[in-house]
């Protein structure tokens, strides 16, 4: 019998090819790899306030080619958990525990923040379904104007909460989800490059001005 975390590296894996040979167009299965230790590294540096370019979450570019990928997104993976939903955001009460899909896009936030790209992205696949790709309204947006045009989407606008201390926080969260097929075959890379080229335009004019 698999055991969930041999599972979860095993997607893991499985996910890199994915992205690599898209990214790539072919010609490159290893652009990307698991991150591990240097995702619990980024984790340990940003309690401490300090952040780790690049090498957060669970997926760290093999070359500088991939690094437009993960400058851009923080990417969070989640394999199983047949029975947690995105239905579990929309039907719970406000008395009951916090869900763990709140506390999967609050991991995804975190490394976001942790590694200072400029969104997060988390791929779920529950057992004998396919898998899902989930990420900020403001990338889909910025993906439309690039050209790229989705099939079937949803977007959600969910109060995420998590404990903090012995109180819940909470973040108002606006984000979309659709086929992690279907994003790799309606979004071209090149899109994915442009996006990160004006995303570093903007960050370094906010730092000129003062604003960053």
């Amino acid at each position: 019998m698999v055991n969930g975390k041999h599972k979860g590296g095993q997607y893991e894996r499985e996910i890199c090819r994915e992205l690599s040979l898209w990214f790539s167009r072919g010609k490159s299965d290893d652009l990307f790899w698991r991150s591990a230790g240097s995702g619990s590294r980024a984790t340990l540096r940003g309690r401490k306030g300090k952040t780790t370019k690049g090498h957060g979450g669970d997926i760290a570019p093999t070359s500088a080619e991939g690094e437009y990928l993960t400058n851009l997104c923080a990417i969070e993976i989640k394999r199983g958990y047949s029975s947690n939903t995105l239905m579990d955001l929309l039907d719970r009460t406000d008395h009951s525990k916090i869900q763990l899909f709140e506390d999967w896009i609050w991991q995804a936030i975190q490394s976001q923040r942790n590694t200072m790209a400029f969104y997060w992205m988390l791929i779920t696949r529950r057992d004998k379904h396919q898998a899902l790709i989930h990420f900020p309204t403001k990338l889909y947006y910025q993906l439309e104007r690039g050209g790229c045009n989705f099939k079937t989407k949803a977007v959600f606008k969910v109060s995420c909460r998590r404990q903090v201390g012995r109180r819940k926080g909470q973040k108002l969260v606006k984000f979309v989800s659709m086929g992690f097929d279907e994003f790799l075959t309606r979004v071209p890379p090149i899109v994915i490059r442009n996006i990160h080229d004006d995303c570093q335009r903007w960050r370094k004019g906010a730092k000129q001005a003062g604003f960053a």
